[in-house]
Parts: C-alpha cells; structure tokens; sequence
C-alpha cells in the first residue's frame, strides 16, 4: 500500500511513504528513501476490538516473545496481517488492515488509534480493495 503526501503539490519521491504487517499484527510505516520504519502500529495485547497504540521507530526492532507461551502465540496469531490498503492514498489519513482472525480494523493513520473492528469473515480476510 502506497501512501502519496500531495499537499505540497511536488511529484517527487521525497513524499512517498508505504505501509508492511507482519504476522505479530504490527503494521509498519516506511519512507520510500529511508531504510528505517518511521512508525509502528499495533493492537493492544488486551485487545478488546479498539485498543491500539503506535510509536515512532528509531528502527525495525524485533521484541521477543516468551517462550512456552501458547495462549499468547495463538491470540496474537489472529493478528497476523494478510492485506492492507489506504483508503485515501493523497492525504494518507486512514488505511484498513486485514487480519487472519476474519477481521478488518480501520486506522487513523495520524493518531495511530484503530477506530473500528469489522467482523464478518470465518477466514483469513485476504484481500481489500
């Protein structure tokens, strides 16, 4: 999913962004010219269908899970991330996310907040348009 930056009107590169999921549910925002993530976006490990936090990155760094912990693994593996897609790519204000558990969460992609849960799916949401 590319993300435009318009409002100042140049066609250039310097304003392109793109977003990646990962199986842990965490979403990436990247800058076509960096090699670093510029913000993360991930639910909540109470996730109760709106909780959400975000954090600017100094980098990609990978946290690690405890080991023995299968309740945890299989809820965050209904997170994993198969699909996602900006709903306004000129402005870049909110994108959807689809996950493995049936779901599709839409972000403001400003605050970082999820702002709403769609369920409706038995599998894997895999793709948005």
């Amino acid at each position: 999913t590319l993300l435009v930056d318009e409002r100042d009107g140049d066609d250039d590169d310097d304003d392109v962004y793109f977003l990646t999921g990962s199986r842990d549910g965490a979403i990436k925002l990247w800058h076509l010219g960096g090699k670093k993530s510029l913000r993360t976006y991930a639910l909540d490990d109470d996730d109760d269908d709106s909780s959400s936090s975000s954090s600017s990155d100094g980098g990609d760094e990978a946290e690690a899970e405890p080991e023995g912990n299968d309740h945890n693994a299989k809820a965050k593996s209904g997170r994993a991330i198969t699909c996602l897609v900006a709903l306004d790519p000129a402005t870049g204000s909110h994108f959807l996310s689809g996950h493995r558990d049936g779901s599709v969460r839409l972000w403001d992609a400003v605050t970082g907040d999820c702002v709403c849960v769609y369920r409706g799916h038995r599998g894997w949401v895999s793709s948005l348009c």
